[in-house]
């Protein structure tokens, strides 16, 4: 329904209304074979190509809104602000202040060896009420934080009676999507991502409507990785009295060397819910013999199944061609994969 309205020339005049008031004019030009490009640039500023922050082509204007906004050089300030301010606009003009529950917040993250902290972004929703409620870290694929994760699985968990916490590795340190310096390097970040993790799980345990002893953790692709190749080795070296992540779930994320190695107790279950043609994933995931972990198969879903527009999948991968959720078109995955998830 949202992004039905953002399409429609009401909904993003409005949308370019409010970014006009935080410094940024929205232009947008339709064609008849390429779609529309957005273009955003700073206000004040002569409109050239050699002046513009951003611009993107796409099918609708949202989705060219959007990428034109991603695509900003200073990806970590100005983009996240044209994103935020979009998104923050849109929801108040079109459900009302109160309705808009996701909000941008800071925290740091928890050092598991020795150094400076650092401030990490993320996305925080609730339910209405004041809980206590419990709650899920959500962990982004190499992708960075994408609509899945900023809104699609928020809202889906909010009216679960869940709180989330969207933790944004990449965008927090003015990083794009893989490949980058932090997951190209020895050990592919698996301590920085998982201390990005762990301090979520540490500020979501300080709120005073989350339930601190009903926290989990839920990771796609390379979140899912670093739950099994990272934070389940360092959950065990934490310091005694700190929180615990209590249930973990793996969408579509590899089970690294590390994870298939590991004969030890697991210090949470882990649930596993992968795409029945996303061979790459199923092959390392099935040799995992452990009590404590468990697999489940969706029929006819692919590898980042949940993403609508996901067009990069590679097919030796289990991909499909503009992110194929299933070969059944009648069967909702997401639906599938919230009654795996629930049922454990």
């Amino acid at each position: 329904m949202l992004r039905l309205w953002l399409d429609s020339w009401t909904g993003i005049g409005r949308i370019a209304v409010g970014m006009a008031h935080q410094g940024f004019g929205l232009q947008l030009t339709g064609y008849d074979i390429r779609g529309w490009r957005a273009t955003f640039y700073t206000t004040g500023m002569e409109q050239s190509p050699t002046s513009a922050t951003g611009t993107a082509w796409a099918r609708t204007p949202w989705h060219a809104a959007q990428r034109a906004a991603l695509e900003t050089p200073r990806r970590t300030e100005l983009g996240r602000v044209v994103m935020g301010h979009m998104l923050m606009a849109a929801c108040v003009v079109l459900l009302g202040t109160a309705a808009c529950s996701v909000t941008t917040v800071s925290f740091p993250n928890a050092r598991l060896e020795p150094g400076s902290t650092k401030q990490i972004n993320g996305l925080l929703a609730k339910p209405e009420g004041n809980g206590p409620f419990p709650a899920v870290v959500l962990l982004h694929t190499c992708g960075g934080v994408q609509d899945h994760t900023r809104w699609v699985w928020p809202d889906v968990l909010r009216q679960k009676g869940y709180v989330t916490l969207t933790v944004d590795s990449f965008g927090s340190r003015g990083l794009g999507r893989c490949p980058n310096a932090l997951v190209s390097g020895p050990g592919a970040g698996r301590l920085d991502l998982s201390e990005d993790a762990f301090g979520g799980l540490d500020y979501l345990a300080g709120l005073p409507f989350v339930d601190k002893e009903r926290i989990g953790v839920v990771g796609f692709s390379l979140g899912g990785w670093v739950i099994k190749d990272g934070i389940l080795a360092y959950a065990l070296v934490r310091p005694q009295g700190a929180s615990r992540f209590k249930a973990a779930v793996s969408l579509y994320g590899g089970c690294g060397s590390y994870f298939r190695g590991f004969n030890g107790s697991y210090p949470f279950h882990l649930l596993e819910i992968a795409g029945e043609n996303d061979v790459s994933i199923l092959q390392g995931c099935r040799s995992v013999k452990n009590p404590e972990f468990e697999m489940r198969v969706l029929p006819g879903a692919y590898h980042a199944w949940d993403q609508a527009d996901a067009t990069t999948i590679r097919p030796d991968a289990g991909g499909a061609i503009r992110g194929c959720m299933t070969t059944e078109p009648r069967r909702n995955p997401r639906k599938l994969c919230w009654s795996s998830w629930q049922s454990t």
